[in-house]
Order: structure tokens, then sequence, then C-alpha cells
């Protein structure tokens, strides 16, 4: 597939880009029905969270450097691929505001978010501090959320 004919819209190479992602490198791709199960399982987890790179081009850069950041992290990760529109509908579950987002969970826990793309040193430090911590909230509006029928949960 070539990427310079006026057709090919940034959003369908975007999804080439993710479809090589999974195709080539092992990353997951995930929606809002499969998501639960993958997080659930044990150890580490990371969510890329790319948006339209109309809108958001570093989710090209950090779709490019991926591959090779879980290489790097500090311990073995599993990593998904949310295509933009099912992350959309699932950003406020994590609690992320800006786009692209790498966000960390621990058997379905939440450990924390990268937010836009950082520098390699910066990404590492970051994921590394993030892989440390306990399992807590994702962060919210503030607003607290109540259900009255529990969700998907891993316990």
């Amino acid at each position: 597939m070539t990427f310079d004919t006026p057709s090919d819209l940034p959003i369908d190479r975007l999804t080439a880009l993710l479809a090589r992602l999974v195709n080539q490198h092992g990353l997951v791709s995930l929606d809002e029905t499969g998501i639960d199960a993958f997080t659930c399982a044990p150890g580490a987890s990371l969510l890329f969270f790319p948006e339209d790179p109309e809108r958001v081009p570093e989710s090209w850069d950090v779709a490019a450097v991926l591959p090779d950041l879980l290489k790097d992290f500090p311990q073995p990760c599993r990593a998904g691929v949310i295509p933009p529109g099912s992350g959309r509908v699932l950003r406020n579950r994590y609690g992320f505001k800006l786009w692209p987002a790498l966000v960390f969970l621990r058997e379905g826990g939440y450990l924390g978010a990268i937010e836009g793309m950082r520098d390699w040193a910066s990404f590492l430090a970051e994921a590394r501090q993030i892989l440390a911590r306990p399992v807590s909230r994702p962060p919210t509006v503030g607003i607290e959320v109540r259900a009255e029928v529990e969700g998907p949960s891993c316990h």
C-alpha cells in the first residue's frame, strides 16, 4: 500500500499502521468487548490509545516507537491497541485527558498513564515509575459515579 495518493486519509493510514503493530509486533487489537479479559490477565498490560492523526499528529510518533519502547520497559507488558472509535468510548474509564495515551494496568487495576509524545528517556523513566506503583483508581473529573449494578471486574 502506498500512502502518497490523495485518496489516502490519515485515519486510513493510521489504521494500516495499527494493523502492522498487531501483525508484526504482537500487539492485540482491542475494543469495548475484549478489553476486560485482556487487562485482567495476570501481570502488567499497556493500552495504546491513538487518535485521528489529522487532529493529533503525535499518534504517528507514539505508534512508531511503541514496539521498541515495549522491549526496553523494566518489566514485560502485554500490549493492546485501541482504535480511535473505541478509544473515544473508553477514554473516561481511564481518566486521561490528552491523546495519544499509554495506559498501564496490572491485573485490571489502574497504574497510570503517559499522555502525548515524550523523548525516549522520559518514556522509560515514566514507565518505570508507573509500573512500580500500587494499583489505584483512575483519575476522574471529581464526581463520584456509582453503578447500581456492578460492571465488568477482575475481582
